[in-house]
């Protein structure tokens, strides 16, 4: 018969046997709710060995099921998150060589991400500013389809997306972020002549856009050395099937999706989301092996 273990302090007595009070699972009643713990044990999903107890407590460590609702959005975006290693690579580049203390003279300041709508520029601009908030980087976003094209309207996004407003991007490690570029056209003079060179020379901006860079930004000398170019294409064949394998959809189906959306990371996952019929191959038993 099942009996509910002792606690001490707040922590299972089982885990304290396991793992000491002072050990890397002490901080546990902060992350692990302990009736997840006790209902797992009371329903026989394990059995009462040392081993399998802890097993099944450094499995609820490391799952959504000890995240908060945002650390829980971050993980699932990041699970879905496919095919674009080299364009991590560039932007966590840069910030590496940023925080190691190169002159800014050596680095890159502005990324253009371009691409049609639905390639994915948008998912990439999440991915970018997560990694700059890990790695201790203030992040200002600006979505350009919901402010005004004016040079009031994107110095008051960028306020509104700092903490203290009042401090600017003057003397902070920073990373601005700006989607939809390409609402923003009539301020874009003001951008490209004003607002960019204002910032700190430290300061890496992060421009996505459905066209390339105007011929203003490309003739001109300074820019042209300052400006890094990412042209996003359709997923691979390789990351597409990576997409279906975390959404536990077999492999059988890889050439029908290709087929149908070429890659396209929007396309793929409208069809992952409103076909039926790979959402049911997905529930079968054997698809998820």
């Amino acid at each position: 018969m099942w009996t509910q273990p002792a606690f001490h302090n707040g922590l299972p007595q089982l885990l304290i046997d396991l793992y000491g009070p002072r050990s890397a699972i002490g901080r546990v009643e902060e992350q692990l709710h302990s009736a997840t713990l006790l209902g797992l044990v009371r329903s026989g999903g394990f059995g009462p060995t040392r081993q399998s107890i802890a097993a099944i407590v450094w499995g609820l460590m490391t799952s959504t099921a000890v995240l908060d609702l945002g650390q829980r959005l971050r993980h699932e975006r990041a699970r879905r998150f496919v095919g674009r290693a080299a364009e991590l690579e560039l932007f966590a580049a840069r910030l590496e060589a940023a925080a190691a203390g190169e002159t800014a003279w050596d680095l890159f300041s502005v990324l253009w991400v371009h691409g049609p709508g639905g390639i994915g520029k948008s998912t990439l601009l999440g991915a970018y500013a997560e990694t700059a908030h890990e790695a201790g980087f203030t992040v200002v976003q600006v979505d350009g389809g919901r402010i005004r094209p004016t040079p009031v309207g994107i110095q008051t996004a960028v306020n509104e997306s700092l903490a203290f407003p009042e401090d600017g991007l003057d003397h902070l490690p920073a990373v601005v972020i700006m989607d939809a570029a390409e609402r923003l056209e009539p301020a874009e003079g003001w951008l490209r002549e004003e607002f960019l060179p204002s910032l700190a020379a430290d300061t890496l901006v992060v421009i996505a856009s459905r066209r390339p860079p105007s011929e203003s930004w490309r003739s001109d000398p300074g820019w042209r050395e300052l400006l890094r170019l990412v042209s996003l294409r359709n997923l691979s064949r390789v990351a597409v099937q990576t997409l279906l394998e975390v959404e536990r959809i077999p492999r059988e189906v890889l050439d029908s999706v290709m087929a149908l959306t070429h890659g396209n990371p929007l396309a793929v996952s409208l069809l992952i989301d409103c076909d039926p019929t790979l959402r049911q191959a997905a529930r079968r038993p054997d698809s998820a092996r």
